[in-house]
């Protein structure tokens, strides 16, 4: 009969493969999962507390952050090995791993960029190709992350009576599917795309993804090296050193500035949460000197006419 410990890793490695499969995961990530995953466990195991992931709990994972990772491991460090373990839990079963609140420090990303409105500006004006508008207006126009834009088919595109796009978004399964409406300009940059398009699957069998490129003298959908590299050489060409993720994010914030509730942000970028959404926004400097003002034009308007009447009346 198996033992637990064989059982674990037969799990830790089904839930890579779904990780590989499913969510695209590069073998670099894989490779840092696995290490993080058999990590954890083999210090609990050693520990000889639970290693059943679906009863891993608060006096687990606090052992994990106060003893087992050092003073010397950053609070980001310890946030990003739990975290990966908590998401192994969920995925395995365990319901009330997620109610557990930690505290790690200051986990804030160091590397974490938005375009400002000059960037965005010069991005969109150095576009040279349909393809390259098709990318750029999905992810910094629409909110895609870079997988969604991969995934799309001729179908997901809705124009008529309403008008938006399908996405198939990250998760288990192949992800989950949510509808954001189009911008006024959609229709026109995903038709001239479709003319380009057609050039590439003329006289072949068309797989149906919507991004495509030839191979082999065959249509394929882009993998995630394929783009990057077409948004890499975009990047070099206008200057404006940005990723896909950098893209996503400054459309987050570009919604929030333009007056959009959090709320429906979220909702557009498939968030579960607003409080992920919170971390795309970046608030900065201006925003938060934005909120003070605001409050005092709302205090100008409710608070200070009564103190000048109570003024008033204390003259008198």
């Amino acid at each position: 009969m198996p033992s637990a410990w064989w059982n674990l890793c037969q799990e830790i490695e089904n839930y890579l493969k779904e990780c590989k499969e499913e969510r695209n995961y590069s073998p670099f990530t894989i490779r840092n999962y696995r290490y993080a995953l058999e990590r954890q466990f083999k210090a609990l195991k050693d520990e000889k507390m639970t290693t059943n992931p679906r009863k891993i709990g608060k006096e687990e994972l606090f052992f994990l952050r106060d003893v087992h990772f050092t003073e010397l491991a950053t609070p980001k460090y310890k946030w990003h090995m739990i975290s990966q373990l908590v998401c192994f839990c969920k995925w395995a079963g365990n319901t009330n791993i997620t109610k557990i609140r930690m505290i790690y420090g200051d986990t804030s990303r160091t590397h974490v960029r938005w375009l400002n409105e000059d960037e965005v500006l010069t991005v969109m004006k150095n576009v040279e190709t349909s393809l390259e508008e098709l990318i750029i207006h999905c992810e910094l126009g629409l909110g895609m992350r870079r997988i969604e834009v991969q995934r799309l088919r001729l179908e997901s595109f809705h124009f008529g009576r309403e008008n938006y796009v399908s996405i198939q978004g990250k998760g288990r399964n192949g992800g989950k599917y949510r509808r954001v409406p189009l911008r006024k300009d959609t229709r026109a940059i995903v038709e001239e795309f479709l003319e380009y398009r057609k050039n590439i699957v003329r006289g072949h069998e068309d797989c149906g993804f919507l991004v495509v490129h030839n191979w082999n003298c065959s249509p394929k959908p882009y993998g995630k090296t394929g783009i990057d590299k077409i948004l890499e050489h975009l990047s070099k060409r206008t200057g404006v050193k940005f990723s896909n993720h950098d893209l996503r994010r400054t459309f987050g914030r570009r919604m929030f500035r333009s007056g959009v509730p959090i709320e429906e942000i979220a909702s557009i970028l498939g968030h579960e949460d607003t409080k992920t959404t919170l971390k795309y926004l970046g608030l900065d400097h201006d925003d938060l000197s934005h909120a003070m003002d605001k409050l005092y034009q709302y205090d100008q308007k409710t608070i200070f006419p009564k103190m000048e009447i109570f003024d008033d009346s204390q003259e008198k």
